[in-house]
């Protein structure tokens, strides 16, 4: 009898041990599943953060693409009107010495036309 109430009590020992560890298993079990479910809450939050950063960072890139392309055209438009005043003044500069030539012309050609009036009248007051 003696034997069974040892063997009995060393099951118990064991039995409480096995339960006890079990426990321990099933305690560090639950936390880790806890500690899974606080970071899939945590990944779910990130997420839903994410997508409208995103977007509007992806809207931001695109607005500066946007700008970018205004800041070359009116770059392109600043370098022709800066060019503008030069061609004007090229123009000009052409136009005035066309001007003094044709003047110049013109004078002559006025002393010409004198002189071809006063050999026509010279000739029509001699008929």
């Amino acid at each position: 009898m003696v034997d069974e109430i040892t063997k009995f009590l060393a099951n118990f020992d064991q039995s409480c041990e096995q339960y006890e560890v079990a426990q321990q298993d099933l305690s560090k079990a639950k936390e880790k599943e806890k500690s899974i479910d606080e970071l899939k809450t945590t990944m779910k939050q990130l997420s839903s953060e994410f997508l409208p950063t995103r977007t509007l960072a992806e809207a931001a890139d695109h607005k500066k693409a946007g700008l970018g392309r205004q800041l070359i055209e009116r770059k392109a438009k600043k370098a022709r009107l800066r060019k503008r005043p030069e061609i004007l003044a090229d123009r000009a500069i052409t136009s005035k010495q066309t001007l003094v030539s044709a003047e110049r012309d013109m004078k002559l050609s006025t002393v010409r036309k004198k002189q071809a009036e006063k050999v026509i009248g010279d000739h029509t007051t001699r008929k």
